[in-house]
């Protein structure tokens, strides 16, 4: 048995164990009453309407007004308020920032006893949100820094999550923003999420929005956001969009401060931007599925944007950028490799819709080209190395090890040098590009490239082989397109090109009925004509091209020189000269007339007798006839006598000599 004196002591106990859960009932109830009251003493609904406008006032220089505002005790302390708006800056084209029809806030309860109220838990239902920035760089959202900052102010920086709910929720609201061209684009907010736990850790956030029907969610958390606001504080965390099947994910420390100086991470996209799109609301066809991945990091004003892999299709493309900032422009260095490019397919692949044919007799196409995108880049600056293994352009030519330097500054692109191996030959040349002037500026060099490898590439129906080309262009032009660029062309362009074959029955036929070569005497077969070279010099201007003895053609049978003009604005040929055997007795029609004409559309050109020659061609028949042909026939032998002037040098002799590119 128990003695009694223990059983006295556990009687003590017992009743001292009642006596504080009793007075433990008792204070926290007393405390709740206390808060309860404090709040009421606090925070009377004109009195808290008052205290909030001064505050944004002071703090934000902005007018907040409040509908109805009431307090609820329980379960814990808060208020409820209907139709709250902040005002936008007196600049703005909507009058207020935010509108609210109800708000909902909960108070935290230990601090009520020391007379402060701190919101923990946020939530609006119905809201409108009203974002604008002007071309001057103002944005609607920003604030004036404070009239009088806090003597610790540079030890010590305020953050914006002590003054921030722990759980802040939204439902049914639209956000819409109004950019620097005054074009406006609004999204809905069907709920968005933010929850924190003590000290901003452990942060949540799960925002779903929509656009026409098309949904986007964002989810992210982070490790410890306690630091947000303050320079340079960064956290751990993740955050994630999605899209239909498209997924952007971000990870590693991500920026705290609303002016990133300082973070470092990776972002990864992968799967079809179709949703993102549509909520988005940009036209055209969307890209195919690709992959894209890149690492960014910054400290103070240096960014390194390093391991770019982006996957488009059979496009790849690997790179890096460094970029710095010159006062508020940022100014970047890059390197982009690609493998292989097919131009046609991959704007195909980028969701451009496909380019329609030419219309019959056009060299170029008249679609616009990327002016305005260009001149957008006024506050883009900087240099870019490229190279491409191989690329195909729109007209079939095939381009390999493709290198080019460029510059971009204030809305211009200058190509400083490029260089590629193209048509069993090779390029270089540099260009300048102006976005607003839509002007262009070109210098290129071809040598060696192969004349017969353009025809095949470019899917000529022209047996040719061989054809060495030496070509020289220094031109500028202007225009929204390549057709009104090319009616603007202005500049010499000459071209030397070598031996080649051409197997044409009716054109060797034509050659002999022209120049009337005796077949025995010539050593030419009787389906090619075997060029020996081709000169030309079009010193172009305003899209035409004119001038005596502008081309010269020579073969092992026959030659012409002609003079007239080349015509790219109507895109029409007038070129007139004589033909003439290269040697040997020639009794053809040219013995009669003084030469041809080759006229019409440049793309399927009329080649006749040239009839401005015809009252000599009248005289020289009449010769004939009288003399019995002895005229002729000594004519005919005394020119097959004579050295004849090769007329591809000719036509190039008044031409500036074809610059050589330098050797590597």
């Amino acid at each position: 048995m128990l003695q009694p004196e223990w059983t006295t002591i556990g009687i003590d106990v017992i009743m001292k164990l009642r006596k504080i859960a009793l007075w433990t009932i008792v204070a926290v109830a007393s405390a709740f009453i206390l808060s309860a009251v404090a709040l009421r003493l606090l925070t009377n609904s004109d009195q808290l309407k008052q205290l909030a406008r001064d505050h944004v006032r002071n703090a934000w220089s902005r007018d907040l007004t409040v509908g109805e505002l009431s307090l609820a005790f329980t379960p814990m302390p808060g208020f409820h308020a209907t139709n709250v708006s902040l005002s936008n800056p007196a600049w703005a084209h909507e009058k207020y920032l935010l509108e609210v029809k109800e708000l909902n806030a909960r108070v935290a309860f230990f601090p009520l006893f020391t007379g402060k109220i701190i919101v923990d838990r946020l939530s609006m239902d119905g809201f409108k949100m009203h974002l604008q920035q002007t071309p001057d760089g103002r944005k609607s959202w920003q604030t004036p820094a404070p009239s009088a900052p806090s003597p610790s102010a540079d030890v010590a920086q305020a953050r914006i999550a002590d003054a921030l709910p722990k759980v802040f929720a939204l439902r049914n609201g639209t956000i819409d923003f109004r950019n620097q061209n005054d074009t406006e684009t609004a999204w809905q907010v069907d709920a968005a999420q933010l929850d924190a736990h003590t000290g901003w850790r452990d942060v949540e956030v799960d925002v779903r929005g929509s656009r026409n029907g098309h949904v986007m969610q964002v989810q992210g958390k982070l490790d410890d956001a306690g630091q947000l606001g303050v320079k340079d504080a960064v956290s751990n965390g993740r955050l994630q969009v999605r899209a239909g099947t498209g997924s952007l994910v971000v990870t590693g420390e991500l920026p705290l401060d609303p002016a990133p100086h300082r973070y470092h991470f990776k972002a990864a996209f992968e799967g079809s931007l179709a949703e993102a799109y549509a909520f988005l609301d940009i036209g055209g066809r969307p890209p195919v599925e690709f992959k894209a991945s890149i690492n960014m990091q910054a400290a103070g004003d240096m960014i390194d944007a390093s391991d770019l892999q982006l996957q488009l299709g059979k496009l790849h493309v690997t790179g890096n950028a460094h970029i710095t900032k010159r006062g508020d422009v940022p100014v970047f260095d890059a390197r982009l490799n690609a493998d292989h490019i097919d131009w046609v397919q991959t704007l195909l692949d980028a969701g451009e819709p496909p380019t329609p044919a030419k219309p019959a007799g056009e060299l170029f196409y008249d679609n616009p080209l990327p002016w305005d995108q260009l001149a957008s880049m006024t506050s883009v600056e900087g240099t870019l190395h490229a190279k491409i293994t191989s690329l195909k352009m729109r007209p079939g030519i095939e381009l390999d090890n493709v290198v080019g330097d460029m510059k971009f500054s204030d809305g211009r692109l200058n190509v400083t040098a490029f260089e590629a191996k193209l048509l069993g030959g090779s390029a270089t040349g540099s260009a300048l590009l102006d976005g607003s002037r839509r002007s262009a500026q070109v210098n290129l060099h071809l040598t060696d490239a192969l004349l017969a490898a353009w025809f095949s590439q470019t899917h000529k129906h022209v047996v040719l082989a061989d054809g060495r080309m030496q070509v020289h262009a220094a031109v500028s032009a202007s225009g929204k397109s390549m057709k009104e660029l090319a009616a603007s062309l202005t500049g010499p362009v000459t071209f030397d090109i070598g031996p080649a074959k051409m197997v044409s029955k009716k054109l060797s036929e034509a050659e002999t009925l022209l120049t009337g070569i005796l077949p025995f005497l010539s050593a030419k077969g009787s389906d090619q004509i075997d060029l020996a070279c081709i000169g030309g010099r079009l010193p172009f201007e305003h899209g035409i091209a004119r001038g005596d003895n502008i081309i010269g053609v020579r073969s092992d049978a026959s030659q012409l020189l002609v003079s007239g003009n080349v015509d790219l604005r109507r895109q029409t040929l007038d070129l007139h000269g004589p033909v003439r055997a290269r040697s040997g007795i020639a009794l053809g029609v040219t013995t009669f007339a003084n030469g041809v004409r080759i006229d019409g559309g440049i793309t399927a050109p009329h080649v006749g007798l040239d009839k401005a020659g015809a009252p000599g061609a009248v005289a020289r028949l009449a010769a004939a006839v009288f003399t019995g042909g002895a005229s002729i026939v000594g004519t005919t032998l005394w020119d097959g006598a004579q050295a004849t002037a090769n007329p591809c040098v000719i036509a190039l002799a008044t031409a500036p000599p074809i610059a050589r590119p330098h050797k590597k």
